[in-house]
């Protein structure tokens, strides 16, 4: 997984370039102690899913590996949570 300032649509020199995001209904907020992070689960390449988490800061982490279900996904960044704690999640402040 990667860090990056937040989820950008990506470029389409296409002629369609209005393309419809799938969210997987499991997206949800998990907090761990004071902090909560913002979990986005949405359709990538056909039948494979993305995961990114959110901060409160608005600092994004996107998982390099694609899931197979939107319930991988979810179980990725939990078990992430879980051994390396929710603060691995959460970046800094704008202000550094």
């Amino acid at each position: 997984m990667y860090a990056v300032p937040n989820l950008r649509q990506p470029e389409n020199t296409s002629v369609n370039t209005q393309s419809e995001v799938i969210m997987s209904p499991l997206c949800r907020p998990v907090t761990s102690g004071a902090d909560t992070v913002q979990v986005h689960i949405y359709q990538g390449d056909p039948g494979k899913w993305l995961l990114e988490v959110e901060d409160k800061f608005g600092n994004s982490t996107v998982w390099d590996d694609q899931f197979d279900t939107d319930q991988l996904a979810l179980d990725e960044v939990m078990r992430t949570i879980a051994d390396e704690g929710i603060g691995s999640l959460v970046g800094a402040t704008a202000n550094g």
